[in-house]
């Protein structure tokens, strides 16, 4: 008997709400004129929660970034799976909690490329190091779908 798993640990796991039901609305987006003003950091935090090189195949990687100001917050919670000469993979859920306006808006992006494909876009002597970071693939990997809801408390 065969039990297929993703042995990549890729999860579309956004976040659980305890009350209350979010309404989707993809036009509402998160206030960037919000996050970045100089508003004092008063925290923020980086964690790993799960990280695996995948038999040294390429490495699928977990984690929450958080920023906290007095005016608001922003989760970022992304999965980053890199499978070598396969796949690339990103996840993104944020969340951004207005606790002047009692809203919150969660948007999930998630994007998905050929290793081949993305590697075509590196260029000068240094391409592998490239697909090793996040952000640089964040900005290169097609977008395969965005949703974005809301909920007012």
């Amino acid at each position: 008997m065969s039990r297929p798993f993703d042995w990549t640990y890729s999860t579309d796991y956004k976040g659980t709400l305890i009350k209350g039901d979010f309404i989707r609305d993809d036009s509402k987006t998160i206030p960037l004129d919000k996050l970045t003003r100089q508003d004092p950091i008063l925290f923020s935090d980086d964690m790993i929660l799960y990280e695996d090189d995948l038999g040294n195949h390429g490495i699928s990687i977990l984690n929450v970034k958080l920023r906290a100001m007095r005016s608001c917050m922003l989760v970022l919670q992304r999965l980053f799976v890199r499978v070598d000469n396969f796949l690339l993979r990103i996840h993104d859920t944020r969340l951004f909690i207005d606790f002047e306006e009692s809203l919150v808006i969660r948007e999930c992006k998630k994007q998905e490329s050929k290793y081949e494909d993305l590697l075509k876009l590196c260029h000068g002597n240094v391409p592998r190091r490239l697909l090793r970071d996040m952000n640089w693939c964040s900005g290169k990997l097609p977008v395969l779908s965005i949703e974005r809801e809301y909920i007012q408390y």
